[in-house]
């Protein structure tokens, strides 16, 4: 019996793998140098003060990433509470 990873190809060459890996890390380079000027920072009646562009897009990113993996999970869970 083989195993059903021994028969398993590889998406990417290896050359085109680095080369999106070094587009990734160029572009990501080119994101924290265009944010890196301080923005001040009111929501609703808080005020954070100066905080650079890069940590507000970080953590919207993070916050919509959450959201969506919960967004997924509930939705997984109503499925398989339906179904059952």
């Amino acid at each position: 019996m083989s195993s059903s990873l021994s028969g398993h190809r590889k998406l990417l060459p290896r050359r085109w793998r680095v080369g999106l890996y070094l587009f990734a890390w160029l572009l990501l380079a080119i994101i924290v140098l265009q944010n890196l000027e301080p923005t001040r920072l009111d929501v609703l009646f808080w005020s954070f003060g100066e905080v650079p562009k890069l940590v507000l897009v970080l953590g919207s990113m993070i916050v919509g990433i959450f959201l969506w993996e919960l967004g997924r999970l509930l939705a997984s869970r109503s499925r398989k509470s339906g179904t059952e």
